[in-house]
């Protein structure tokens, strides 16, 4: 519903309907084209002599040949959006509002008050939280992110991001409700705070505790996996078109100010450009869920229930024990708490089925 003309439209991965009636030679045409050494990008990481390594990657990458046809320029930009879009639906899960606005592609000067934005709404005190969690009650505090987290989320069920792709950018506000409230009471909410940033100059004090906490967040994303950040953080940008753009944005993080942040608030955010997505929970008074339970644990208690291999049980409380030592919300610690007993007794069930 977003991305009309853009190739953005397209999720990489393509269609159900493409597995069925792709021929096997536009498959390898598709590869040849896309996965040749004219269309890589290398990155070396480490403590290294750049001219040995230099040596070396001629001598094994020199020998693979160019590919014979060149990939195609992206000439079709998105188009201006004239009027808002709106997807309402119901789904067996938590309520959940999204509110998707067009804004600006990487490098682009208003991309980088765009992510301070981002930062003064996200957060546990930034206002997303604070209206929808604290004061209004409306929003759970967080979800089972786990994969997010790797890469620098914060679990929170309330967020907003700036995405600036290569060609254009996306800034996305989202909220996942408690059972029994309705997505539009998440979506007026998200609306109130939208206006406040609109309307009112975030404090010095805010704006540079944002500021400290991008910086902190990229210096941790680096760091994961004993430093494979730095391949995933400088190929990024590199395959954007400026690896040193990865030097360069924190100090243009650094000169924003609440005048720019204001002003992008108000250029970007414009209700005729806006997407919205309704999800209200299906069945049950009030569109709650009929038993009370969050749909997301009652999804992961079938999972675990499913597995009829103790080993891979195993593997998944060992899994589970190892995360319940970074959570912090009560809330999700009580849910992984009792996805780990139902987990262990399951597992006990299925060795005394076995003689184990």
């Amino acid at each position: 519903m977003f991305w009309k003309s853009s190739s953005y439209h397209w999720d990489v991965i393509g269609w159900p309907s493409d597995l069925a009636n792709i021929t096997r030679e536009q498959a390898n045409a598709y590869y040849d084209m896309y996965y040749a050494p004219n269309n890589l990008t290398l990155i070396l990481v480490g403590d290294l002599d750049p001219d040995e390594m230099i040596k070396l990657v001629r001598k094994y990458f020199d020998r693979i040949p160019r590919g014979t046809t060149e990939p195609p320029e992206v000439y079709t930009l998105e188009e201006k959006q004239y009027g808002e879009k709106r997807l309402i639906t119901e789904a067996e899960t938590n309520p959940q509002a999204e509110i998707w606005y067009h804004t600006v592609a990487w490098k682009h000067p208003d991309s980088y008050p765009l992510d301070v934005l981002a930062g003064i709404m996200n957060d546990k005190t930034g206002r997303l939280y604070k209206k929808l969690v604290e004061e209004e009650g409306i929003a759970k505090s967080s979800v089972d992110r786990s994969g997010m987290r790797m890469f620098g989320g914060s679990g929170l069920a309330v967020a907003a991001y700036q995405e600036s792709k290569k060609y254009a950018g996306a800034f996305r506000v989202s909220a996942e409700g408690v059972s029994g409230v309705r997505a539009e009471q998440l979506e007026a909410a998200m609306d109130e705070v939208i206006e406040e940033v609109k309307s009112e100059l975030v404090t010095e004090d805010e704006l540079q505790k944002v500021k400290n906490r991008i910086r902190v967040q990229q210096i941790r994303f680096m760091d994961i996996m004993s430093g494979i950040g730095i391949l995933f953080y400088v190929g990024q940008n590199a395959a954007f078109g400026d690896w040193a753009e990865a030097n360069n944005s924190p100090d243009k993080i650094d000169m924003v100010t609440a005048e720019d942040v204001r002003r992008v608030a108000n250029k970007y955010f414009a209700r005729d450009g806006r997407n919205v997505l309704i999800v209200n929970t299906k069945g049950g008074p009030e569109g709650g869920s009929a038993s009370g339970e969050d749909p997301h644990l009652a999804q992961a208690i079938t999972m675990i229930t499913s597995i009829e291999d103790p080993a891979r049980l195993e593997q998944m409380i060992g899994m589970f024990s190892m995360r319940m030592d970074s959570i912090e919300d009560p809330e999700e610690r009580a849910q992984m708490e009792k996805l780990l007993k139902i987990a262990n007794d399951h597992l006990k069930e299925l060795k005394a089925a076995e003689g184990m």
